[in-house]
């Protein structure tokens, strides 16, 4: 039987979804020039590319790069894999909408619908770090990531982005983590005078255990830096920007990462740290993670611990005037890049803002934004969006055995 309140709140976020019909932009993908000359080449070999839309009006002066995220690879199974996929190839890629942080209109995207807007396309599997020159003959596989970030940024800086008066470099997922380890990089590229801020979606990262209270996502990770960038190796660990059900403290090669933490910190990395199929492999998990709603007692204590975990590590970070933070209980992965979670009616609210005015007030200066939701100890399912949950989510159920 479905839950009441459930039910109600899903046709009510479905409404609204409806009435804000957004109208996302079709934007051709640029292949980087000289890109295989410069070894800035996916995981195949075939040059990296990017999809730019250019800035209008009173923005035709400020640009928005953002990062696409999506996974990382450990192995040479799993980067071959990929190889033959968009996340691998350019030769797969196809023009994706721009929507969210990236629309062109107004009144979907107010303070940045007029800049220049860029995605990095990504097809590296280690959040644009490795920077592997050897090829092995046996699998062609490359490891460039790293050299895809700065040929994309060459290439824009040559096209107006060295005269911005205002820069954003965002990115969510594995593109949230590589917006954190390249900000500095993305800082140093631009003049002094231009306003530069970095945002991180979904990829801020503490270090935990898992479920069960191991380490097996580091080990995971371990072996996504053995071969993407081999021995060339220094630490950086992060903390989760949303409550999403993945953690990682990654590695890189020093030269791509910020001295301030390689510094003093030590190598490894973790993915999906609270329930990673490595640590659950008969699948315990699995629904719970899409719907929390059949979480068992004992994984929505998990859940609220890990919660806790992520809330303590914040607090850490001290009040500095210049970070921003929204940090939320929904049950999603991605904000900013989707109108309905971006900025529309249905969209999540710390102090009675979306993630999109909070972001535009943090960036002008309009006002600080630095809240976290307390109101919530369990995550919520704050925007429903059918297309990020199993088709049997209406008709979800409490469930005692999280099966």
């Amino acid at each position: 039987m479905v839950n009441a309140a459930l039910g109600q709140r899903l046709f009510i976020h479905v409404c609204l979804l409806i009435l804000w019909r957004t109208e996302s932009s079709s934007v051709d993908i640029t292949i980087v020039e000289d890109a295989l000359a410069k070894g800035a080449v996916c995981s195949d070999g075939s040059p990296s590319a990017y999809q730019y839309a250019k800035g209008v009006g009173e923005g035709i002066n400020n640009w928005l790069v953002h990062l696409e995220g999506g996974a990382w690879c450990e192995s040479v199974e799993r980067c071959t894999y990929r190889a033959g996929k968009h996340v691998g190839s350019s030769k797969y890629m196809t023009g994706l909408n721009f929507t969210g942080i990236l629309n062109n209109k107004k009144k979907f995207n107010p303070d940045f619908y007029n800049w220049n807007r860029i995605l990095v396309r990504y097809c590296d599997g280690s959040s644009f770090t490795g920077d592997v020159e050897e090829v092995d003959p046996a699998t062609m596989l490359h490891f460039r990531g790293a050299r895809i970030f700065r040929a994309v940024m060459e290439e824009l800086l040559a096209k107006g982005m060295e005269n911005a008066s205002n820069a954003l470099l965002t990115g969510c997922s594995a593109g949230g983590l590589a917006t954190i380890l390249h900000c500095d990089n993305f800082r140093n590229l631009l003049p002094s005078s231009t306003k530069v801020k970095c945002v991180s979606d979904a990829g801020y990262f503490i270090h935990a255990k898992d479920y069960a209270g191991g380490n097996s996502s580091a080990d995971f990770f371990q072996q996504v830096v053995e071969l993407h960038v081999l021995s060339q190796l220094t630490g950086l660990s992060f903390l989760i920007f949303n409550l999403i059900i993945s953690v990682t403290r990654l590695q890189g090669s020093a030269k791509n990462l910020p001295p301030w933490c390689t510094s003093i910190m030590k190598p490894s990395l973790i993915e999906n740290i609270m329930a990673p199929k490595r640590a659950d492999p008969c699948g315990s998990w699995k629904f719970c993670k899409f719907n929390i709603y059949k979480c068992s007692p004992a994984q929505a204590k998990t859940w609220q611990d890990f919660r806790q975990a992520i809330i303590r590590a914040l607090a850490a970070l001290g009040r500095s005037s210049s970070r921003g933070m929204f940090i939320n209980s929904c049950h999603t992965h991605c904000q900013t890049t989707l109108d309905s979670k971006w900025y529309g009616p249905a969209a999540s609210r710390l102090m009675n803002k979306t993630i999109g005015e909070a972001v535009g007030d943090w960036y002008y200066g309009r006002s600080g934004f630095q809240q976290i939701d307390h109101g919530h100890d369990w995550p919520q399912l704050c925007v429903f969006d059918p297309s990020e949950h199993p088709k049997d989510y209406l008709s979800c159920t409490h469930s005692s055995s999280g099966q």
